[in-house]
């Protein structure tokens, strides 16, 4: 049975103008991937193509792909953990550029509050993903999610820093755990899969990113 997921474009609107916002009217574009197509577009460096694909709320849903999925209660970022799993599933991933979804962008929202070690949640939808991955030798797709990890590691380290709060000290020393945990894995990837070696360079600058922000925080 072909399984399918359709997702639709989004625009964000802060939470002052939402009653002056009207629905654009371009002419949308229309495109088609397999799962495995949906699972790059989901690790996509573009921002833009990565919200979109791993969002919960701009999509439609056989209902049969949520047979075992449920999505974690008391987490935050719900959906990293779960639509990684909805891709894989579905056979066809089907796209449409129309915006069909004002976001609105909240002040009070969780995201919109004061970093806190709560958002280090989605590290551990990156930990099963990866898990998930490599049981289904989904290496490249494997080899994104590590750089991902990475990424926000390196970003969480950022805002930490810069959020002044009493528990940046605390936050700091959990994501350099993170990393030393981490990094000896990315090693060990990259030597059991040297057809992906050429990428080894980009990790080697995340790491001369973490190391410099590093340095900032001492």
């Amino acid at each position: 049975m072909m399984l399918i997921f359709l997702s639709g474009s989004f625009t964000r609107v802060p939470e002052e103008n939402i009653h002056e916002f009207v629905f654009p009217k371009d002419l949308p574009v229309i495109s088609v991937t397999d799962n495995v197509g949906a699972l790059n577009r989901l690790f996509s460096r573009d921002f833009d193509t990565y919200v979109n694909t791993v969002v919960v709320w701009n999509k439609l849903y056989k209902r049969s792909l949520f047979d075992g999925i449920c999505y974690p209660v008391g987490k935050l970022s719900e959906d990293e953990f779960t639509t990684y799993q909805l891709l894989y599933r579905a056979k066809k991933f089907v796209t449409t550029s129309e915006v069909i979804h004002a976001y609105v962008q909240r002040k009070s929202s969780i995201m919109g509050k004061q970093f806190a070690a709560k958002r280090f949640d989605v590290l551990d939808a990156y930990e099963q993903a990866l898990v998930f991955f490599e049981y289904r030798s989904l290496f490249e797709i494997e080899m994104k999610c590590f750089a991902r990890y990475l990424e926000t590691i390196i970003e969480f380290v950022e805002k930490a820093y810069k959020s002044g709060s009493s528990t940046t000290a605390d936050m700091l020393c959990m994501l350099y755990y993170r990393f030393d945990l981490l990094w000896p894995r990315i090693c060990s990837f990259f030597e059991n899969h040297t057809e992906l070696a050429e990428n080894k360079s980009y990790f080697d600058s995340l790491k001369d990113s973490y190391y410099d922000w590093k340095e900032k925080v001492k």
